[in-house]
């Protein structure tokens, strides 16, 4: 189940969690217009925020799939040093269809372009750089260098957040025959583009905890033989939760959901489970 395993790797490369600790003072009011407490801690859909300065953040996801295994994924988010810029790094490791082990490690940058401010959305791209650290041949990574190009864009409206991704994976040249078979050893080389869309609302029931529907759909390239490749539409529709607490200046955000992946006529159900930390690396001097 190839298409499985790269997609996983895929969807929670884009993971994204990078909060703001903000302790409420007082009950929200209906129809709220104040910024939320729990901001850029979702699990599938990425929304746009940057680190603030000093603040580093520490995230763990875990996909655990009914069919085929789990997928978790350790990443953690710098400021540089401040909240236009940000470098982070995402750690895969995978059970899928009986292989176990490292998937291919993902290096993140995110520039800031706009914040959020009224009449319009906060924007802030993203490009990745998809290392092999995988094992291709048991189904753990790609087997090559890749690129991964994200918009995503986030804007609040009273209690709500709606939040839209278009992203593109990109591997120039990845090897359409396994080197330990005996198949044409001149087959060249394949890319693989898979384009995705995402959306995401977010509800704000109680200042620390929030409703949460995801969804994505990609269209995952792979290898289908000797220097050819085939296309297949995937998509996930997730319901979820988070809540969390402030304590002192860190941070703490949990939460779950259950995504329902479609693809070829299956449907493959699972549990994802969320936890981050979040607090100052270092004090900011303030003007």
């Amino acid at each position: 189940m190839r298409h499985g395993v790269i997609l996983v790797a895929g969807v929670l490369l884009g993971v994204s969690a990078v909060a703001r600790a903000q302790t409420p003072a007082t009950p929200l009011p209906s129809n709220s217009s104040r910024p939320f407490e729990i901001e850029d801690n979702s699990f599938f859909v990425e929304e746009a925020f940057n680190q603030e300065a000093g603040v580093v953040q520490t995230i763990y996801g875990g996909w655990f799939l009914e069919s085929s295994g789990w997928a978790m994924t350790v990443t953690q988010e710098w400021p540089v040093p401040g909240i236009r810029h940000q470098l982070s790094a995402t750690i895969p490791v995978n059970r899928l269809n009986g292989a176990d082990g490292f998937g291919d490690i993902a290096a993140n940058y995110r520039y800031q372009l706009l914040e959020e401010a009224p009449g319009r959305p906060a924007l802030a791209p993203r490009v990745t750089v998809l290392c092999p650290t995988g094992n291709a041949g048991r189904g753990l990574g790609v087997g090559a260098w890749g690129w991964q190009f994200v918009l995503p864009a986030s804007k609040q409206v009273h209690d709500f957040y709606f939040h839209g991704d278009a992203g593109l994976t990109w591997y120039p040249r990845v090897k359409s025959v396994d080197s330990r078979s005996a198949g044409p050893a001149a087959a060249p080389d394949v890319t693989l583009t898979s384009p995705y869309i995402a959306g995401s609302t977010i509800y704000r029931v109680k200042p620390m905890f929030n409703l949460m529907l995801e969804s994505l759909v990609t269209w995952q390239a792979a290898v289908a033989g000797p220097g050819q490749t085939s296309t297949s539409a995937v998509a996930i529709l997730s319901p979820g939760f988070r809540t969390g607490w402030n304590i002192g200046d860190a941070q703490i955000i949990v939460g779950a959901a259950l995504p329902f992946t479609f693809s070829g006529g299956a449907t493959d159900t699972g549990i994802f489970t969320y936890f981050s930390y979040e607090a100052p690396f270092w004090k900011v001097r303030k003007p």
